[in-house]
């Protein structure tokens, strides 16, 4: 009997991990984007700039790099929901960012696009 105990609990564990294995699914590889698609992610995610600056601004007062810290992370939010919204891959959003950018893709009217680099002074106390 006690030579049957470990083999039968290293019998379980098997059974408890199939079980686990069989319950996992593939997730669905995302889409890629074509040129329209890249434009309305450039407009949807420059269109809250100027709102997530501001909160940023009012929460890190006098410090540049952690108001811009803030923005990043807001943005990466926004991001993240046109990825889930429209199926498409994470780092086709980034690169219509990125393109929008560099090609200076229109926005709408009232919304500036800052493209300022601010030097990486984190703030001394937390």
């Amino acid at each position: 009997m006690r030579d049957v105990i470990p083999h039968l609990a290293v019998a379980i564990a098997f059974a408890v991990a199939g079980a686990r294995v069989a319950r996992v699914h593939v997730p669905k590889e995302a889409g890629s984007m074509n040129e329209h698609l890249a434009h309305e992610a450039w407009l949807e995610i420059t269109d809250k700039e100027g709102d997530a600056r501001q909160r940023a601004a009012y929460r890190f007062q006098g410090s540049p790099w952690s108001q811009q810290d803030d923005f990043h992370g807001s943005e990466k939010g926004a991001v993240r929901s046109f990825v889930q919204n429209h199926h498409v891959s994470l780092s086709s959003v980034v690169n219509a960012l990125d393109r929008g950018m560099r090609e200076k893709w229109p926005t709408h009217p009232d919304v500036v696009v800052s493209q300022r680099v601010i030097p990486c002074r984190p703030r001394l106390a937390y």
